[in-house]
């Protein structure tokens, strides 16, 4: 996701003038003092596993397809069963133990 200026916070808007806003309905986490990573964040984190997974699932899909093309993100979903289907096989060539 691309950054936005302060003044937007968690804003994330769309070439589609579409705008979604995370974090409104869910537990607030409070930001860790001396993290270097949180400065210069603008507004509230939420603690990810506070989200039932199906609506973090729906949530961050809804906000990839603010920023592809509808073609682009058919396409890419469209690919999706094939990619898991390879990566399970590769992890069922993983041994017990998962030495390689």
């Amino acid at each position: 996701m691309r950054a936005e200026p302060a003044s937007q916070g968690r804003r994330c808007r769309s070439p589609r003038s579409s705008t979604v806003r995370v974090g409104r309905t869910y537990p607030h986490a409070p930001k860790p003092e001396g993290n270097t990573h949180t400065r210069g964040f603008v507004g509230d984190s939420v603690e990810l596993d506070a989200i039932e997974p199906n609506q973090l699932r729906a949530l961050v899909e809804a906000v990839i397809q603010l920023h592809l093309p509808r073609d682009q993100f058919a396409a890419l979903k469209a690919a999706e069963p094939s990619e898991r289907k390879l990566i399970a096989g590769l992890v069922a060539m993983i041994p017990a133990g998962g030495a390689l």
